[in-house]
């Protein structure tokens, strides 16, 4: 038996036949393993860029709130120029969420002359629903299955 031959007869007792499988099935544990962390950053990246959206159009709706609390349109609805709501839902549309999934409310409301005076705070808040972010809403941890509603506000002086 020369050298050649005692390395492979080494080499097959090292490296039975029902082992190879067995790489196999630790492979296939690994990749799923590894797709659901993928899965779970990706999740956790989309929600975090949805909280951050909403808090940018709470800001931008109370500070448009702040400068233009006295126009007649302004607590009108989001189909009407010129209001609060509308003007919200105009940059939501250039986001990531849809203008037709946030609910949109200004407080105090302009029929209280008292409490929307200039130097007097304004708070909007923005609404969204969380569960149309998520994808297999209760397979992550921390995220819940189904209506999850998030709200964002922000409050500023008038001008």
């Amino acid at each position: 038996m020369n050298l050649f031959d005692r390395k492979m007869l080494l080499m097959r007792m090292s490296h039975p036949k029902r082992q190879r499988g067995a790489v196999l099935v630790e492979f296939a544990i690994v990749v799923v393993l590894l797709v659901m962390m993928l899965y779970g950053i990706v999740q956790y990246g989309m929600i975090i860029n949805t909280l951050s959206t909403l808090s940018y159009l709470s800001q931008v709706g109370c500070r448009y709130a702040a400068v233009h609390s006295d126009d007649p349109s302004a607590d009108k609805n989001s189909t009407t120029s010129g209001s609060i709501a509308y003007y919200v839902a105009m940059i939501a549309n250039n986001t990531t969420v849809k203008s037709t999934d946030i609910t949109i409310s200004v407080s105090p409301l302009q029929t209280d002359t008292v409490n929307r005076a200039s130097g007097k705070p304004v708070t909007v808040s923005v609404q969204y629903d969380m569960g149309k972010r998520s994808y297999f809403g209760g397979f992550v941890p921390g995220v819940k299955a189904g209506t999850n509603i998030v709200t964002k506000q922000t409050t500023e002086l008038i001008e």
